[in-house]
């Protein structure tokens, strides 16, 4: 296992480099990572299985220029 610890980044690039571990991951490319990071600038960002309707209010998000994504994958958490 390993441990990246990377600086802040904006969303878009955040989840794009969580998605591509996670497809590597899967391929057996790359081993199981620890991966600690946060956004620069602050984002919202929400799971999966959320529905933006319910949990994001959208008008206060463009109010106060909060960037927002929502992960198109995901797994639970899990402990070992």
């Amino acid at each position: 296992m390993r441990l990246i610890l990377e600086p802040g980044f904006p969303g878009e690039r955040q989840m794009a480099v969580d998605e591509t571990m996670l497809i590597l991951l899967s391929q057996g490319v790359i081993d199981e990572t620890v991966r600690l990071w946060n956004f620069s600038p602050t984002t919202l960002s929400i799971g999966r299985f959320l529905r933006v309707e319910d949990w994001v209010n959208l008008e206060l998000l463009k109010e106060k220029k909060t960037p927002f994504n929502s992960k198109v994958y995901g797994r639970r958490a899990s402990s070992p």
